[in-house]
């Protein structure tokens, strides 16, 4: 058999010929062709011989130049984006080819490459008497012979795009790609290596030392010559496509940079058009990406139905790398590599890195790649991120000036310790003080709430002179604590007993319905960080300062802006207190800013809350310990919290202390009043187990209480608030009046800890632990409240505050809150108190149960400002702190969350998860039981006895300070210049 120039005849010559012998005709060969109407060359492989090359079979006017001098052509399947559907694998020909081993074929003997119904034979109903052409493509003697009129049309009819004979699997194409990978094909054929002559010259890196090219010599198998002209067109393709991707202004940086068009990217729209723009760009690198095991798991997905597309890629998001993710993400550096204005992927990691805290080596290493841009290039892109948050600051007082919109004015001090490394005279530790401030935008506000003249109308009035302790002690809610005490009971309860949690979503309802005094409704707080400076805000003066710069300097308002509106400024004791006696020392100035009467002082809460916890421990915590001595700091012991300190007293550790010591004491009461309401023989059996265990026992279905409906639960709850949670169960520990049998049940009339001469019949232990009960329910009151958004709760444990706070000698938050009192009874109008309420706490996250105090946002800010800050020798009023950080911090947020969408990962909450306190529970209640700690026994003393601030401060105020206080405030109110008409 003769084979065309270059075909290589010595390895493929022997092969045909002994088939085409056996087979009794002449094999032909299609080549595919570069142009005409015809997309192929059939040539007849007779031997006779013409210059060496085979005769033509067709017309003169379907011949073409020589095969051997034009391009193969690149097959495309269809337009379709599903892939062909061969019916064979990657090793075997299809069943129906004849090229199938006779095992294979007779598993489908009736399988044809080609319907004779459907050819131009069978169409054209030509007789059956006509001379058979055959048409097999090396084809063994049981192929298919097609009855044809002529032979080109037969062969047309089949390669006609929309034919029915050219099904997948059946196309021409398919059945020579079968034929040439099929083994049989190539015996004794040793493939050439496919060279590196397809490499561009920029393909080669710079370092590397390249061999001399090898291109591709005759002789070289068409299949190598298919591969190598195949590949070029494929990079001159994908070039294309890279230009494509290049000036697609998607992908590039928006011209004005915003924290709101940085985290609206989406990484499916991005994936989204270079598929549209780069499918074989794509495609390649989906190739190397895909492992094999992937693709057999997303195989044909495209032609899933929804609910198969879904289940597939539900199971596919628990892989550890997403590649279609990663590929997107990657052509993303290599177009920034390619071109610097399509910077988009490493911008996004380079604030990452910035966020994070990385080290600048990370940018340098990372940099060196493409992954990331330059730490210089990170602060540029920071600088003008807080640029637009400026600008936006400006837009905020344009909206104040025109009373359109309302702020709350927040700021704290903020310091930080700088430790010099190396020590010199002219270089020491030192710490840098500045200040922080953030606005907060009023929601819920009634119109007209914050008019000023309003407020300083009804503040001319002077009601505060008829304010008297008797009216302080009558503001107080006692129904509503006790109904909540034992709400709150009934809470810890259900949470901790696993036999009562059925009951929880009915206590939770009546918190959200029954308890509530005020609750804010559910929105997500708008915040907006500002940019730090050097002031000092503890001085009056520093406090004028910082009120200029954030409404003139940042917020770009102007002295003709104020006099018609009041904006709250808000702070800890300190900061109320400054802008107080600067309102005070300025109120004669010249123009209704500089008079500050525009300034409206509102304590905050967070402070507030840390100064009763270290009130909680300066009356409850004992200096030493004994054995008969109980009280927190026995009880902290036996938790084996030995470090914590109640002078400095940490917010949180101590905190964490107060809360799980009530709690636990409150699981123990719970069986204290279970254990008067058993058998003998349910009490001798509950005593063999630790206290999580016998309550459940308790409740478990089929026992003593199992069937109990929640009213019992509601009653032994309000049981056990009368005598372990209120000021009259500690006066009664006490010996003060005769303890109530209904209250109290049966108890002992004798104790062993009773001194033989003593005549008193209290018990000083108990009366401690009551005492601190008290004052934990006060305290875990108002923290939850506080989480639940509803701040007349949280106004109702103030109102408890206002004593507490002068009996542990607090007195300037004991100042305050009568200041506070004051102004929510007399001076406030009713929809400024309702403006003011509805905004007392901020929830950033939007979510039920995530509100806190505005100064502990503040106090977070600081953190993300100082962890910023920490390798910097640099000053609060430094460009890099004021317009890279501190105007960011927003941004900072809301960027990590865009991190769990763009790249579909779960981004820590940055919460705490609860930990397991069944050890501690059980501990701390066996130490209880073990000493009798909540039970009475008549006599028992203790040598140390907590004091009741509540009672003290309210005897601090009825001799006398509450008069010095209120004349002060008159004498200040009187001085007042009245608002002009």
């Amino acid at each position: 058999m003769n084979a065309p120039p270059y075909d290589n005849a010595n390895q493929h010559g022997n092969y045909f010929d002994q088939h085409s012998a056996q087979l009794g005709f002449h094999p032909v060969l299609a080549v595919p062709a570069s142009e005409g109407p015809i997309p192929f060359q059939i040539w007849n492989q007779a031997s006779h011989s013409h210059h060496g090359h085979p005769t033509p079979l067709l017309p003169a006017q379907y011949q073409f130049a020589h095969p051997a001098t034009m391009p193969p052509a690149f097959y495309t399947p269809s337009l379709s984006r599903k892939r062909p559907a061969f019916t064979w694998d990657e090793n075997e020909p299809p069943v129906s080819s004849p090229l199938a081993n006779d095992s294979r074929k007779r598993q489908n003997t009736d399988s044809h490459m080609i319907d004779t119904a459907s050819t131009p034979h069978a169409i054209h109903g030509s007789s059956t008497s006509d001379a058979l052409s055959p048409l097999s493509l090396i084809a063994p003697s049981h192929a298919l012979q097609v009855k044809s009129r002529p032979l080109a049309s037969m062969v047309l009819a089949i390669f006609l795009p929309l034919s029915s004979t050219n099904g997948l699997g059946r196309r021409p194409a398919d059945i020579v790609q079968a034929i040439y990978e099929h083994p049989y094909s190539h015996v004794g054929r040793k493939e050439e290596p496919f060279h590196d002559a397809i490499m561009p010259d920029y393909a080669y890196p710079l370092d590397l030392d390249v061999p001399e090219t090898e291109l591709a010599q005759p002789g070289t198998p068409a299949q190598a010559t298919l591969n190598f002209w195949v590949a070029k067109m494929a990079l001159k393709l994908v070039n294309g496509e890279a230009e494509a991707l290049a000036t697609e202004k998607s992908f590039r940086l928006p011209a004005n940079w915003t924290w709101d068009a940085v985290t609206s990217l989406s990484l499916g729209d991005i994936q989204k058009r270079m598929v549209q723009l780069a499918p074989l760009t794509w495609s390649i690198i989906a190739t190397v990406a895909v492992s094999p095991h992937r693709r057999l798991r997303s195989k044909n997905t495209c032609s899933s139905t929804a609910e198969e597309i879904d289940a597939k890629k539900s199971d596919l998001e628990h892989a550890s790398h997403s590649p279609w993710k990663a590929i997107a993400f990657n052509i993303l550096i290599l177009l920034s590599i390619r071109n610097n204005l399509i910077a988009l992927g490493p911008t996004i990691i380079g604030l990452l890195f910035f966020i994070a805290d990385a080290s600048r080596l990370v940018y340098h290493a990372l940099g060196r790649f493409g992954i990331t841009t330059s730490y210089s290039t990170v602060l540029d892109h920071l600088g003008n991120l807080g640029h637009s948050a400026g600008l936006h600051l400006c837009e905020v007082g344009s909206c104040i000036a025109c009373n359109d919109d309302h702020y709350i004015i927040l700021f704290d001090n903020i310091n930080k310790h700088h430790r010099a490394w190396h020590q010199t005279v002219s270089k020491d530790d030192e710490v840098k003080s500045g200040t922080a401030a953030t606005i907060i935008r009023m929601v819920y506000v009634p119109n007209g709430a914050m008019n000023l003249k309003k407020y300083r109308n009804r503040q001319q009035r002077k009601g505060c002179k008829g304010l008297t302790v008797r009216k302080l002690l009558n503001d107080l809610d006692h129904t509503h604590l006790k109904n909540v005490g034992a709400a709150t009971l009934l809470q810890i309860w259900t949470d901790k007993v696993s036999s009562l949690a059925f009951h929880h979503d009915y206590v939770r309802n009546l918190f959200e319905n029954n308890m509530q005094k005020h609750r804010i409704p559910l929105h997500k707080s708008e915040t907006l960080p500002l940019h730090t400076s050097g002031i000092d805000e503890s001085t009056t003066a520093g406090n004028s300062d910082v009120l200029h710069d954030i409404t003139h300097l940042q917020m770009g308002m102007t002295d003709e802006d104020f006099g018609e509106f009041v904006i709250p400024v808000a702070g800890d004791q300190l900061t109320v207190d400054r802008v107080q006696k600067l309102i005070h020392y300025t109120k004669k100035d010249v123009n209704d800013y500089s008079r500050h009467t525009w300034a409206l002082p509102c304590i905050q809460l967070w402070h507030m809350k840390w100064v009763f916890l270290k009130a909680i421990y300066k009356a409850h915590w004992s200096p030493s310990t004994g054995k008969y001595l109980f009280g927190l700091h026995r009880d902290c012991n036996t938790l084996g919290r030995t470090k914590l300190n109640p002078t400095k007293c940490d917010f949180y550790p101590h905190h964490h202390a107060v809360v799980e010591t009530f709690e636990i004491s409150c699981l123990g009461i719970l069986r204290v009043l279970l254990k008067a309401k058993c058998s003998k023989a349910d009490l001798t059996a509950s005593q063999q187990y630790p206290l999580l265990h016998a309550l459940d026992e308790f409740f478990k279905p089929g026992s003593r209480f199992a069937s109990k409906p929640i009213g019992f639960l509601e009653h032994l709850a309000k049981t056990a608030y009368r005598r372990y949670l209120c000021t009259a169960a500690y006066d009664d520990s006490l010996g003060a009046s005769s303890r109530n049998k209904d209250i109290y049940g049966e108890e002992p009339l004798e104790s062993s800890h009773k001194p033989a001469d003593n005549t008193w019949n209290g018990d000083r232990a108990l009366a401690n632990l009551v005492l601190q009960l008290r004052d934990f329910f006060w305290y875990y009151e108002m923290c939850h409240a506080i989480s639940d958004g509803d701040i007349g709760r949280v106004f109702e444990v103030i109102k408890i505050l206002r004593f507490y706070f002068w009996g542990s000698g607090s007195t300037n938050y004991g100042n305050e809150l009568l200041e506070l009192a004051c102004n929510f009874l007399y001076d406030f109008p009713e929809d400024l108190q309702v403006a003011l309420l509805n905004n007392w706490l901020v929830n950033p996250s939007g979510k039920l149960g995530h509100w806190h105090e505005l100064d502990l946002l503040q106090e977070h800010n600081n953190l993300i400002i100082k962890t910023m800050y920490n390798d910097c020798n640099l000053d609060f009023d430094s460009d890099f702190i004021q317009k890279t950080v501190s105007l960011n911090i927003g941004g900072f947020s809301q960027f990590r969350s865009f991190m769990s969408s763009f790249f579909d990962i779960t981004v820590l909450s940055g919460e705490h998860t609860d930990p397991n306190m069944d050890a501690d529970i059980n501990t701390l209640a066996a130490h209880h039981r073990r000493n009798n700690v909540l039970n009475f026994e008549p006599g028992r003393e203790q040598s140390r006895m907590s004091p009741d601030f509540f009672a003290v401060g309210i005897n601090k105020l009825a001799s006398g300070q509450l008069d010095v206080f209120k004349e002060r405030t008159l004498r200040d109110g009187n001085s007042v210049q009245p608002d002009k008409d």
